[in-house]
């Protein structure tokens, strides 16, 4: 290795680990005049933007092309733009020349707000942090506006010639991961449909009505060795829906596995809108009679649908099978899984203990039986 390599090779080696240990970003967020295309769609026309003829057209293509490798590696792409959503979709739908299609992006949107606003509600209807996006805009002020206003997201700060569009998206590192799966590659379509149940759940009448209308199926099985690489990356990148945040890499799963003290647990999940894959890890260690969860999770494009309930209800039935009486779990406070402080109190769980950020909860098998799960219907595995 020639030693003017090792500083590049340091770079990618850390961003690697930053992906283990889920400080890596998950979603890019694309301007589009000047940025996709060169020119601006409302005043140059559909014919009049720069698009795959000439230096800077090939430039663009080039740059989608890039964009398009992140999206088939699981980052999930959104537009914010300002523009008239009718003149926008244009080049989407009518371009010969362009690589990204309408449904490549996660969520779009195009009008007249401040992009700070547009881009708080992209992380809102996606159900990501803003610390998960990146935001990639030709214009200085744009992006100062997004840095002042939206501290939290990545800014990339694409210079004037759009022939180093693709090195300068290239060089940010933190879209790097450590492994990939068949979910990755379905991401887009996994978070498109979010759009769909933000607005079935305006229609519906009730919560209930709305769930009952989802028509959501999950399998639940122990842990297996095609599905480690999806456990190990959902073990090392989730934050928010996370009891505990410790990182188990492949080797302790695989250790967990042939442990028989150990019960371990995978949900998949689909829906009439899409197959979600594999979204929710479970991992308890059998003492005595007691089964002590020591990682719960869930993917955050899941949350909201009463999947915490048939995960928990299939750790009820395991527990039960090995003659525990007792359910036990502990929630570890961090700075980004505070949404689900209470979420063993939601389920039955009494609080046994609080003590520096650290909470301890139990649940009593012999006297309320199994955890109900009213709206997942749990089906074999085929």
């Amino acid at each position: 290795m020639a030693l003017n390599a090792l500083p590049l090779l340091a770079r990618h080696t850390v961003a690697v680990m930053n992906a283990d240990l889920g400080l890596s970003r998950k979603c890019l967020v694309l301007d589009l005049d000047n940025t996709l295309w060169g020119g601006v769609i409302g005043e140059d026309g559909l014919a009049g933007i720069k698009l795959g003829n000439g230096v800077d057209g090939q430039a663009f293509v080039a740059f989608q092309e890039y964009v398009l490798k992140l999206k088939n590696k699981g980052v999930i792409l959104a537009v914010c733009s300002k523009n008239n959503y009718a003149d926008a979709i244009q080049p989407f739908e009518k371009h010969p020349d362009m690589r990204l299609k309408l449904e490549d992006i996660a969520l779009f949107i195009a009008n007249w707000e401040p992009k700070p606003d547009n881009i708080r509600r992209i992380a809102r209807e996606l159900n990501i942090g803003l610390d998960s996006l990146v935001f990639a805009d030709d214009n200085p002020v744009e992006r100062e506006a997004v840095h002042r206003f939206v501290p939290e997201v990545d800014v990339i700060p694409l210079p004037e010639d759009p022939s180093y569009y693709v090195r300068t998206l290239s060089e940010y590192l933190l879209f790097e991961t450590s492994s990939l799966t068949v979910e990755d590659g379905q991401r887009t379509e996994q978070y498109r449909a979010r759009a769909q149940y933000a607005d079935l759940e305006q229609k519906s009448i009730g919560i209930e009505e709305f769930y009952d209308s989802l028509q959501m199926e999950a399998i639940v099985t122990p842990f297996n060795e095609v599905d480690l690489p999806r456990i190990a990356q959902l073990i090392g990148k989730t934050n928010q829906f996370n009891l505990t945040t410790r990182r188990h890499g492949l080797a302790q799963l695989e250790a967990f596995m042939k442990d028989p003290h150990y019960v371990h647990l995978a949900l998949r999940m689909r829906d009439r809108f899409a197959d979600h894959g594999l979204v929710s890890v479970m991992i308890a260690q059998l003492e005595g009679a007691v089964l002590d969860i020591d990682t719960w999770l869930m993917s955050c494009r899941v949350i909201g649908r009463t999947v915490e309930a048939a995960i928990l209800k299939g750790l009820c039935l395991r527990a039960e099978e090995l003659g525990c009486t007792s359910l036990q779990g502990s929630y570890i406070r961090t700075e980004k899984n505070a949404m689900v402080a209470d979420v063993y109190g939601k389920h039955g769980f009494d609080l046994v203990g609080e003590e520096g950020g650290v909470s301890t909860w139990t649940y009593d098998l012999q006297g309320r039986g199994s955890i109900a799960n009213k709206f997942i219907r749990v089906v074999e595995a085929q």
